[in-house]
């Protein structure tokens, strides 16, 4: 039992420390680490003018948008009410997932000499096309559904 009652004694003293001070000081560090991760490989393209080094620059800067937005939702009150009235925050989130994944691609294509196949520049226009009128003009359940079914259909049609 004395193991036990050091564990709640420190437990309490810990519990002092909101968990919510402990994530908003875990969404600071995280953009400051990969904000100086971000600048660290544009330095390095700077360098050596090799493209993959933009590609893994311009792929921290969407990682840290995206975690912007979320540490937004989290911890503004008046931004956490967008989720409800209106559609436009998962417009911005899923085109800066696809950002994410074309980026990723990008970087295979540099570094691995992996061309893209015309139906992969073909669906990197069409995909962010179909994305934004199926957000504007069908309603939110549809539409969430048939993005979700196309992402799916894509991962399976490419094996990923």
């Amino acid at each position: 039992m004395y193991l036990y009652d050091k564990i709640a004694k420190t437990y309490r003293i810990i519990g002092v420390v909101h968990i919510e001070n402990v994530y908003f000081s875990y969404n600071i560090v995280l953009t400051i680490l990969l904000t100086i991760v971000s600048t660290g490989f544009y330095v390095l393209y700077m360098k050596n003018k090799k493209r993959g080094f933009l590609f893994l620059t311009l792929l921290y800067f969407l990682i840290i948008l995206d975690n912007s937005i979320i540490y937004m939702s989290e911890f503004s009150y008046g931004f956490e009410s967008l989720y409800e009235t209106t559609d436009i925050l998962y417009i911005i989130i899923s085109l800066i997932y696809l950002g994410i994944v074309l980026t990723i691609r990008l970087i295979i294509s540099d570094f691995f000499d992996d061309k893209y196949t015309t139906i992969e520049k073909q669906c990197a226009i069409v995909v962010p096309i179909i994305l934004l009128v199926l957000f504007i003009f069908i309603p939110f359940q549809i539409s969430e559904f048939l993005i979700s079914f196309s992402f799916f259909y894509i991962t399976f049609l490419y094996g990923l």
